[in-house]
């Protein structure tokens, strides 16, 4: 996203808090919490599960509503996972990977032979 600098006077800022909806006030408290707050240790973001996992923020999000990370914390509209809940969910999900197994050799009987009169 293109960085944007905007120069306005209190007033006009004012101004346009003031003809913000709620839904838009809703959207600059998320956005500016995790600029303020720090989040609690051990804890983590779907971006940061995200990254760290190497999969979408959509499988992640869809796996925190399944329950697959354990208890989360709600944070506003967003959730938050524990380390122990990630590491239930890394604990679940590796182990051996799958190989294919090769499938047997024939066996080969060996050829009859006759012994003879007995």
């Amino acid at each position: 996203m293109p960085e944007v600098i905007l120069s306005l006077t209190h007033d006009s800022l004012m101004e346009l808090l003031h003809s913000l909806t709620d839904n838009d006030l809703q959207y600059l408290a998320d956005r500016l919490a995790d600029k303020f707050q720090p989040h609690a240790q051990g804890t983590y973001t779907i971006a940061e599960i995200s990254e760290k996992l190497k999969l979408s923020p959509e499988t992640i999000s869809d796996r925190i509503h399944k329950g697959e990370f354990g208890d989360v914390i709600r944070d506003g509209r967003r959730y938050r996972v524990t380390a122990a809940g990630l590491q239930q969910y890394i604990d679940q999900h590796s182990g051996q990977t799958y190989h294919k197994q090769e499938p047997p050799q024939p066996q080969y009987r060996r050829k009859h032979v006759n012994p003879g009169r007995i």
